[in-house]
Protein backbone atom coordinates (compact mmCIF):
# COMPACT_ATOMS: atom_id res chain seq x y z
CA UNK A 1 0.00 0.00 0.00
CA UNK A 2 1.85 3.35 -1.08
CA UNK A 3 2.54 5.87 1.74
CA UNK A 4 0.45 8.72 1.60
CA UNK A 5 2.87 11.29 0.53
CA UNK A 6 3.04 8.81 -2.75
CA UNK A 7 -0.23 9.02 -3.05
CA UNK A 8 -0.39 13.04 -2.93
CA UNK A 9 2.21 12.95 -5.28
CA UNK A 10 0.45 11.06 -8.05
CA UNK A 11 -2.52 13.09 -7.15
CA UNK A 12 -0.70 16.29 -7.96
CA UNK A 13 0.67 14.62 -11.08
CA UNK A 14 -3.13 13.55 -12.41
CA UNK A 15 -4.16 17.00 -11.61
CA UNK A 16 -1.39 18.82 -13.69
CA UNK A 17 -2.14 19.71 -17.48
CA UNK A 18 -5.57 18.44 -16.63
CA UNK A 19 -9.30 20.51 -17.58
CA UNK A 20 -12.18 20.00 -14.87
CA UNK A 21 -15.46 20.90 -16.34
CA UNK A 22 -17.67 22.96 -13.48
CA UNK A 23 -21.09 24.04 -13.47
CA UNK A 24 -20.91 27.54 -12.56
CA UNK A 25 -24.83 29.24 -12.25
CA UNK A 26 -26.00 26.05 -14.77
CA UNK A 27 -23.48 27.06 -16.92
CA UNK A 28 -20.69 24.62 -17.93
CA UNK A 29 -17.25 26.04 -17.24
CA UNK A 30 -13.64 25.01 -17.98
CA UNK A 31 -11.60 25.25 -15.09
CA UNK A 32 -7.39 24.96 -15.00
CA UNK A 33 -3.60 25.77 -14.40
CA UNK A 34 -1.20 26.41 -17.27
CA UNK A 35 2.05 27.76 -16.60
CA UNK A 36 0.88 29.28 -12.98
CA UNK A 37 -1.87 30.82 -14.02
CA UNK A 38 -5.24 30.11 -13.16
CA UNK A 39 -8.00 29.18 -16.21
CA UNK A 40 -11.65 30.12 -16.15
CA UNK A 41 -13.24 29.80 -19.48
CA UNK A 42 -16.81 29.28 -19.67
CA UNK A 43 -18.45 27.86 -22.59
CA UNK A 44 -21.84 29.62 -22.66
CA UNK A 45 -23.75 25.94 -22.34
CA UNK A 46 -26.67 25.42 -20.23
CA UNK A 47 -25.48 22.15 -17.88
CA UNK A 48 -26.92 19.05 -19.56
CA UNK A 49 -25.99 15.78 -20.55
CA UNK A 50 -25.45 16.52 -24.76
CA UNK A 51 -23.06 19.85 -23.61
CA UNK A 52 -21.12 17.73 -21.07
CA UNK A 53 -19.72 15.58 -23.80
CA UNK A 54 -19.13 18.66 -26.00
CA UNK A 55 -17.64 20.55 -22.82
CA UNK A 56 -15.36 17.18 -22.20
CA UNK A 57 -14.45 17.50 -26.13
CA UNK A 58 -13.15 20.79 -25.92
CA UNK A 59 -11.03 20.23 -22.31
CA UNK A 60 -9.39 17.11 -24.30
CA UNK A 61 -8.56 19.81 -26.94
CA UNK A 62 -6.96 22.08 -24.42
CA UNK A 63 -5.07 19.50 -23.35
CA UNK A 64 -3.65 17.99 -26.07
CA UNK A 65 -2.38 22.11 -26.78
CA UNK A 66 -0.21 21.58 -23.60
CA UNK A 67 1.50 18.79 -24.92
CA UNK A 68 2.31 19.90 -28.24
CA UNK A 69 2.68 23.11 -27.45
CA UNK A 70 -0.24 24.53 -29.39
CA UNK A 71 -2.04 26.38 -26.55
CA UNK A 72 -3.92 29.77 -26.95
CA UNK A 73 -3.34 32.04 -23.55
CA UNK A 74 -5.98 34.59 -25.08
CA UNK A 75 -8.63 31.54 -24.99
CA UNK A 76 -9.79 32.46 -28.40
CA UNK A 77 -9.53 29.65 -29.95
CA UNK A 78 -11.65 27.27 -28.18
CA UNK A 79 -14.36 30.04 -28.65
CA UNK A 80 -17.05 29.44 -30.89
CA UNK A 81 -16.67 30.93 -34.29
CA UNK A 82 -19.73 33.00 -33.98
CA UNK A 83 -18.99 34.34 -30.36
CA UNK A 84 -15.29 35.01 -32.05
CA UNK A 85 -17.21 36.87 -35.78
CA UNK A 86 -19.54 39.04 -32.53
CA UNK A 87 -16.68 40.32 -30.32
CA UNK A 88 -14.64 41.38 -33.82
CA UNK A 89 -17.70 43.51 -34.95
CA UNK A 90 -18.36 44.53 -31.19
CA UNK A 91 -14.35 45.75 -31.50
CA UNK A 92 -13.70 47.47 -34.38
CA UNK A 93 -10.30 48.47 -35.59
CA UNK A 94 -8.89 52.04 -34.40
CA UNK A 95 -7.04 53.39 -36.87
CA UNK A 96 -3.64 55.38 -36.02
CA UNK A 97 -3.81 59.59 -35.50
CA UNK A 98 -1.29 59.65 -38.77
CA UNK A 99 -3.34 57.54 -40.76
CA UNK A 100 -6.50 59.48 -39.74
CA UNK A 101 -4.93 62.99 -39.87
CA UNK A 102 -3.90 61.72 -43.30
CA UNK A 103 -7.54 60.90 -44.41
CA UNK A 104 -8.53 64.45 -42.75
CA UNK A 105 -5.66 65.92 -45.06
CA UNK A 106 -6.97 64.46 -48.25
CA UNK A 107 -10.84 65.13 -47.14
CA UNK A 108 -9.80 68.61 -46.65
CA UNK A 109 -7.45 69.36 -49.66
CA UNK A 110 -10.16 70.45 -52.35
CA UNK A 111 -11.59 73.22 -50.19
CA UNK A 112 -8.24 74.26 -48.98
CA UNK A 113 -5.60 76.41 -50.78
CA UNK A 114 -2.26 75.50 -51.33
CA UNK A 115 -0.68 77.32 -48.99
CA UNK A 116 -2.98 76.30 -46.37
CA UNK A 117 -2.10 73.18 -46.70
CA UNK A 118 1.53 73.60 -47.03
CA UNK A 119 1.34 75.85 -44.22
CA UNK A 120 -1.36 74.35 -41.68
CA UNK A 121 -1.90 70.69 -42.45
CA UNK A 122 1.39 69.51 -43.37
CA UNK A 123 3.47 70.99 -40.15
CA UNK A 124 0.43 68.97 -38.09
CA UNK A 125 2.18 65.50 -39.96
CA UNK A 126 5.11 66.36 -39.30
CA UNK A 127 4.51 66.63 -35.52
CA UNK A 128 2.83 63.77 -35.68
CA UNK A 129 5.76 61.23 -37.40
CA UNK A 130 8.05 62.97 -34.52
CA UNK A 131 6.23 61.56 -31.31
CA UNK A 132 6.22 57.58 -30.66
CA UNK A 133 3.39 57.16 -28.93
CA UNK A 134 0.01 57.18 -30.96
CA UNK A 135 -1.92 59.81 -30.01
CA UNK A 136 -5.30 58.19 -30.26
CA UNK A 137 -3.77 54.94 -27.28
CA UNK A 138 -2.78 57.76 -25.36
CA UNK A 139 -3.12 61.13 -26.00
CA UNK A 140 -1.82 62.60 -22.62
CA UNK A 141 1.37 61.25 -23.42
CA UNK A 142 1.36 62.01 -27.05
CA UNK A 143 1.14 65.64 -25.20
CA UNK A 144 3.91 65.36 -23.57
CA UNK A 145 6.16 64.01 -26.44
CA UNK A 146 4.50 66.86 -28.72
CA UNK A 147 5.69 69.82 -26.25
CA UNK A 148 9.39 68.20 -26.88
CA UNK A 149 8.74 68.48 -30.34
CA UNK A 150 8.19 71.68 -30.49
CA UNK A 151 7.00 74.72 -29.09
CA UNK A 152 4.20 75.70 -26.91
CA UNK A 153 2.44 77.63 -29.28
CA UNK A 154 3.53 75.37 -32.27
CA UNK A 155 2.01 72.25 -30.30
CA UNK A 156 -1.30 74.16 -29.22
CA UNK A 157 -2.27 74.96 -32.84
CA UNK A 158 -1.16 71.49 -33.92
CA UNK A 159 -3.90 69.67 -31.21
CA UNK A 160 -6.59 72.35 -32.45
CA UNK A 161 -6.39 71.07 -35.39
CA UNK A 162 -5.87 67.30 -34.03
CA UNK A 163 -9.34 67.99 -32.45
CA UNK A 164 -10.97 69.05 -35.45
CA UNK A 165 -9.84 65.75 -37.31
CA UNK A 166 -11.36 63.64 -34.61
CA UNK A 167 -14.11 65.53 -34.55
CA UNK A 168 -14.67 64.28 -38.36
CA UNK A 169 -13.28 60.74 -37.30
CA UNK A 170 -16.03 60.79 -35.17
CA UNK A 171 -18.96 62.30 -37.70
CA UNK A 172 -17.54 59.09 -40.19
CA UNK A 173 -17.58 56.50 -37.73
CA UNK A 174 -13.69 56.38 -38.25
CA UNK A 175 -13.01 56.45 -34.27
CA UNK A 176 -15.49 55.92 -31.02
CA UNK A 177 -14.66 59.33 -29.21
CA UNK A 178 -12.43 62.36 -29.90
CA UNK A 179 -9.76 62.27 -26.35
CA UNK A 180 -8.06 65.62 -27.65
CA UNK A 181 -11.63 67.90 -27.25
CA UNK A 182 -10.76 71.17 -25.58
CA UNK A 183 -7.06 69.84 -24.64
CA UNK A 184 -5.56 72.40 -26.56
CA UNK A 185 -7.47 75.41 -24.32
CA UNK A 186 -5.40 74.32 -21.47
CA UNK A 187 -2.13 75.25 -23.29
CA UNK A 188 -1.21 79.45 -23.02
CA UNK A 189 -2.18 81.12 -26.21
CA UNK A 190 0.73 82.91 -27.96
CA UNK A 191 0.32 86.77 -26.21
CA UNK A 192 -0.14 89.67 -28.63
CA UNK A 193 3.01 92.60 -28.51
CA UNK A 194 2.71 94.60 -25.75
CA UNK A 195 1.20 98.19 -26.09
CA UNK A 196 3.53 101.47 -26.95
CA UNK A 197 4.09 102.75 -23.51
CA UNK A 198 3.29 106.47 -22.41
CA UNK A 199 6.18 108.41 -21.91
CA UNK A 200 6.11 110.07 -18.78
CA UNK A 201 4.61 113.41 -19.94
CA UNK A 202 1.81 111.44 -21.91
CA UNK A 203 1.42 109.51 -18.05
CA UNK A 204 1.37 112.59 -15.71
CA UNK A 205 -0.65 114.67 -18.60
CA UNK A 206 1.68 117.28 -19.39
CA UNK A 207 2.01 118.31 -22.91
CA UNK A 208 5.38 116.97 -24.60
CA UNK A 209 7.97 119.52 -25.18
CA UNK A 210 7.85 121.12 -29.27
CA UNK A 211 10.94 121.02 -30.84
CA UNK A 212 12.45 124.02 -32.92
CA UNK A 213 10.46 122.80 -36.54
CA UNK A 214 7.41 122.76 -34.31
CA UNK A 215 7.61 126.55 -32.87
CA UNK A 216 8.69 127.47 -36.54
CA UNK A 217 5.45 126.34 -38.51
CA UNK A 218 3.86 128.27 -35.21
CA UNK A 219 5.40 131.40 -36.43
CA UNK A 220 4.52 131.18 -39.88
CA UNK A 221 0.63 130.91 -38.87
Amino acid sequence: MPSPSTAQSKSRKARKGTVQVKNSNDRLQLVFSWQRQRYYFSTGLPDSPINRKLAEQKARQIELDFVSGNFDPSLDKYRPEIEQSESQRRAPSIPKLLDLWLQYMEYRTPNISPTTLNSTYEPVAAHIRKCKTDGLKNPLKFRTELLRATTESQARRSLMQISAACDWGLKHNLIQENPFSGMYLDMLQSKAPPPVAFTVEERDGQRPALGPSHHCRLRQR
